[in-house]
Parts: C-alpha cells; structure tokens; sequence
C-alpha cells in the first residue's frame, strides 16, 4: 500500500461521501460515522493503457473534488479490477457482470482501490492505493448457475463483479 499525506484531517466539519455505493454507505454506517452521501458528478475515462492505480487514485480524487464544498471533510474511493493488462470498468447490467465473473472465476485477479480525503478547505490530505488479490472460484464451483444466482440475490446486482 502506498500513500501521499498533505496536512492533518480536520476534527470537525461534516463527512461528505462522494458516493452512492451501499457498500461505501455500510462502511460508514458500521463504523458509526455521521456523513452524507452525495453522488459525485465526475466521468470517469478508463484508457486501456492506463496504470491502474494511479487510475483508481485519479478517480477518487475526482469525486471528491466533483462534490467537494468548504467546511466539509470530503470522503472519494474508487475501485476496480485488474487482470493481467485488462483494467475492467463497472458493468452496464446484469450481463456484463455476469460476463466479468465468469471471466474471473477460478483466476486470481488483482481488486485496486483509491482513496482520497480532502480537508475543508479542499487540501488534499490523503490520497492511497490499496490492492487485494482474490482467487474467486478456488474453493467452490463458478458455474452459470452461481453466477446468476449471486447477482439476483444482490443488493446491487452491478456491485457483484
């Protein structure tokens, strides 16, 4: 894991999520953490080419940014997954992530995530990577039927991949 610090957190001011993931929501909700979420208004752009994490940093960063306002301790994380030179995007629909999981099944690919914090008055104060390397499909069976059935049962059908 490597990270880039600027400053101290701030101790007061609202935490704004730059988010509308139920997953990033639960976090903060388990952790009792008062927030509000707010959808960020950034494109993201994945070139092909591009280096992953500094593509999951950028990313976070820019939905902090895209969300940020002064007096508010402003919260951006993006995630994506990684394997070998392919850097896959968040599914269109169930199909696509349907397609991605069985892609990924039984191959230990690399999950990247960027976190971004910026102070109230937009500093950034910390910006890291973090990386986990799940190998879904070793212990249990991946088949059509799995897959299916893990995203109808989802929250989030498009959070599953």
């Amino acid at each position: 894991m490597s990270s880039r610090s600027r400053g101290n957190i701030p101790r007061r001011g609202t935490l704004v999520l730059a988010s509308t993931s139920p997953q990033r929501r639960a976090i903060l909700d388990q952790l009792r953490i008062p927030y509000e979420a707010v959808a960020p208004r950034y494109e993201e752009h994945d070139p092909p080419e591009a280096d992953p994490v500094e593509l999951v940093c950028a990313h976070a960063v820019g939905k902090a940014r895209s969300v940020h306002r002064a007096g508010s301790v402003t919260l951006g994380v993006d995630t994506t997954v990684h394997l070998g030179e392919r850097i896959y995007a968040k599914p269109n629909d169930a199909h696509d992530a349907a397609a991605m999981l069985a892609e990924l099944a039984g191959r230990t690919h690399a999950v990247l995530s960027g976190l971004c914090v910026l102070s109230d008055r937009g500093d950034v104060v910390q910006a890291q990577d973090s990386r986990t390397n799940p190998a879904i499909g070793r212990r249990i069976r991946i088949d059509n039927m799995w897959i299916a059935k893990a995203i109808e049962e989802s929250e989030s059908p498009l959070h599953v991949a």
